[in-house]
């Protein structure tokens, strides 16, 4: 029973790995692309914020990028938080280990993590967030801040943008059939209907809620989210969506 990872080959190694060990024929389909910014701007005056909050990896190297090239430090007071533990291990490599880990891996999950903390050390004055991101966001983030009064600062340093759809099908044809896709972002939905529109045969998988609610808006049923992005919670929900919806694969 072949499954799909529509994510980099190198971000999906481990749920590759864990799909594979749970028995299934594993592959991926690259459907997005990231890439810093040319010309990012500069960051703003870091001692001015209370935390850096990485909701990617990909933000974690750009922020970092952008420090080395204006040749600057992190200041020691301001804290450090990410989505999760693949983004906390990334930051903890490049800066120090983050102060705050969201406990959901989503952007609303670590809006309400640094919420909770905010409201349990209230200064005078409003906390400020810097959020190095990518040009398009999703808004769980933002917004959970927003209403929380936390005042958040976006530096767009990266964008993704979508692999040429025709490439995308030629991949997908060739790996055909298939019977379940694991997706790891809202992007990565968009470009994957872009390639391979509705209906589908197959069952797809979310890495989290954010993703989900992608694929749900987009018109998607036959549809599993994962309890966890980690690698052994996805394949976990593979046989939990291939159990749930059926066997039957997909032809081009």
């Amino acid at each position: 029973m072949r499954v799909l990872v529509a994510r980099d080959p190198e971000r999906a190694r481990a749920t590759i790995r864990a799909l594979e060990g749970s028995g299934f024929e594993a592959a991926t389909v690259q459907v997005t692309v990231s890439e810093p910014l040319e010309n990012p701007g500069s960051l703003p005056d870091l001692s001015g914020f209370d935390w850096v909050a990485f909701t990617s990896r990909n933000a974690v190297a750009s922020f970092v990028a952008a420090l080395s090239r204006e040749q600057r430090d992190l200041p020691g007071g301001v804290r450090l938080a990410a989505v999760g533990d693949a983004t906390a291990e990334a930051a903890a490599r490049a800066l120090r280990r983050p102060d705050l880990v969201a406990g959901r891996a989503t952007g609303a999950g670590l809006a309400d993590a640094l919420s909770a903390l905010d409201g349990q050390h209230r200064e005078p004055r409003r906390t400020r967030i810097l959020w190095p991101c990518a040009t398009r966001t999703t808004l769980g983030f933002a917004d959970g801040l927003t209403r929380a009064g936390i005042l958040l600062e976006r530096w767009p340093c990266y964008a993704t943008r979508a692999v040429d759809p025709g490439l995308v099908r030629h991949r997908l044809e060739a790996l055909a059939p298939w019977h379940a896709c694991v997706f790891a972002a809202p992007s990565g939905v968009r470009a994957f209907l872009a390639a391979w529109p509705l209906p589908w045969r197959f069952v797809a998988v979310a890495i989290g809620p954010t993703t989900g609610a992608a694929l749900r808006d987009a018109g998607v049923r036959n549809m599993v989210i994962s309890a966890s992005p980690r690698a052994g919670a996805l394949a976990e929900a593979v046989e939990v969506a291939v159990e749930r919806f059926g066997h039957g694969g997909l032809s081009p």
